[in-house]
């Protein structure tokens, strides 16, 4: 995948995407949803949450900030 676009995994895994790709990985800005409720808002780099983003999770509570390589 490489442009904007959106990918459903196997409902084993519940995951979705929808946002930039390049060359196959999660690139630029999008939104990842897990099957257990969690939201990632914001930027990825290489398949992985980089940069500023926003975490929110099924309780309720929210992380705003920077991440690099996923953390």
């Amino acid at each position: 995948p490489h442009g904007f676009g959106e990918k459903l995994w196997p409902r084993s895994e519940g995951k979705v995407y929808k946002g930039y790709w390049h060359k196959g990985s999660m690139h630029g800005r999008g939104e990842l949803t897990l099957c257990e409720g969690e939201v990632y808002l914001g930027e990825f780099k290489n398949g992985f949450p980089n940069g500023r983003g926003i975490r929110k999770w099924k309780n309720g509570d929210l992380y705003e900030g920077d991440y690099i390589n996923g953390f």
